[in-house]
C-alpha cells in the first residue's frame, strides 16, 4: 500500500515511517530537514521510502509537492497528517509571529494538503490526523497551540460528514516523549507515550471504525476526569505536571 506521512524527520513521524516500511508498505514522507530525510532513507531503503523536502507552511511548496506526487504516479491510499509545531516559549497570543506559525503549521497545512489529495486523480481511501488532547482541554501554557489543534480537529470532523470524503480519523494524543515536549524529554514516565508505541497504534488504527480517538489510555482517563472539573483546578494540576 502507498502511504503518505508528514513530519517524518523526527518523533512520531519518523517512528511511523519505520513502522509502515517494516509492515511492507511504500512510504512517501515530507519534512523540512533534508539531511535527516536522507539519513532516514538510507536506513529504510530508497525502494521503500521516498521523500520531499517541503515546508508545509508555504502553499506554493504544497502545490509543488502534489505535482511531484502526481508526476511520480504515487497516489497514497492512506495519508497521515502528523506534522505539528509546539512551543512553550510564548504563553499568550501576544507574539503575532508565533501564533501565525502555529496556525499555518497545525491548522492551514493539513487542510491545504487534504484538499489537494481529494482533488487528485486517485484520492486516498483513508486520512488520519494526529491532534492533541489540548484540542479538548486547553493548554494553559500555550493557548495558540490549543486553538490551532482545536481548529484543525473541528475542520476534519466537518470533512468526515461529507458522504464523498475518504475514511477520516482523528487521534487526540496525550503527552508523547518527543523532541517537541521539552518537559517530557527530561525523564521517562508511565504517563508518557513513546513515539514507537504511538506509531504502532496509528499503524493499526486504519482497520478500526469510528472517527475520534484518544491515545494513550492515560490521556483518555485524564480527559474523562478533568473535563468535569473547574478550569482553575485543571490549570493548577497542569502546571504541576509540567514541572
Amino acid at each position: 500500500m502507498n502511504v503518505f506521512i508528514t513530519g517524518i524527520s523526527k518523533g512520531i513521524g519518523k517512528a511511523l515511517a519505520r513502522e509502515m516500511v517494516a509492515n511492507g508498505h511504500m512510504v512517501w514522507g515530507v519534512a523540512r530537514s533534508g539531511n535527516e530525510l536522507e539519513q532516514l532513507q538510507n536506513e529504510l531503503g530508497a525502494d521503500r521510502l521516498r521523500y520531499s523536502v517541503t515546508d508545509l507552511t508555504k502553499y506554493d511548496q504544497i502545490e509543488s509537492l502534489l505535482v511531484e506526487l502526481g508526476s511520480a504516479k504515487f497516489f497514497p491510499e492512506l495519508v497521515y497528517l502528523n506534522a505539528g509545531l509546539y512551543s512553550t516559549a510564548d504563553s499568550t497570543f501576544q507574539s503575532v509571529e508565533h501564533a501565525e506559525q502555529l496556525l499555518l503549521t497545525n491548522l492551514h497545512a493539513p487542510i491545504w494538503l487534504y484538499n489537494g489529495f481529494i482533488r487528485s486523480a486517485k484520492p486516498p481511501k483513508s486520512v488520519i490526523l494526529t491532534s492533541s488532547l489540548f484540542a479538548l482541554l486547553t493548554d494553559p501554557v500555550n493557548p495558540a497551540y490549543a486553538a490551532s489543534k482545536a481548529g484543525v480537529s473541528a475542520a476534519f470532523k466537518a470533512f468526515a460528514l461529507n458522504d464523498q470524503a475518504p475514511h477520516i480519523q482523528i487521534v487526540y494524543l496525550g503527552p508523547v516523549n518527543t523532541h517537541v515536549n521539552e518537559h517530557a524529554e527530561q525523564k521517562s514516565s508511565s504517563l508518557l507515550a513513546a513515539p514507537e508505541a504511538v506509531a504502532k497504534y496509528l499503524a493499526k488504527l486504519n482497520k478500526r471504525g469510528g472517527t475520534e480517538f484518544i491515545h494513550p489510555f492515560t490521556a483518555w482517563g485524564f480527559y474523562q476526569v478533568f473535563r468535569f472539573l473547574p478550569l482553575r483546578f485543571y490549570k493548577w494540576v497542569m502546571m504541576k505536571v509540567r514541572r
